[in-house]
């Protein structure tokens, strides 16, 4: 959550060029202070409940295999 704004500012200077005038939209450009603000109360329930019972993600209901994460040693993999 506190790296969203910067990130963002990121992909805008990676892809403003490819869409001046979607990407120099007002919204657009302030879309990391507002996905971190709606994402805070969540952000904050997860670290809660990871603290109590060990639990660290949400399940989004979009498993793929672009969705899992593997690790380089081992056969564990993170959806």
């Amino acid at each position: 959550i506190a790296n969203t704004q910067k990130c963002w500012e990121r992909f805008l200077a990676e892809f403003a060029s490819t869409d001046d005038v979607f990407f120099g939209q007002e919204d657009i450009q302030k879309l990391g202070a507002r996905l971190a603000q709606a994402a805070a109360p969540t952000h904050a329930e997860l670290l809660r409940r990871r603290e109590e019972d060990g639990h660290r993600s949400i399940i989004h209901g979009d498993f793929k295999t672009a969705n899992v994460f593997f690790r380089k040693k081992g056969e564990e993999a993170s959806a």
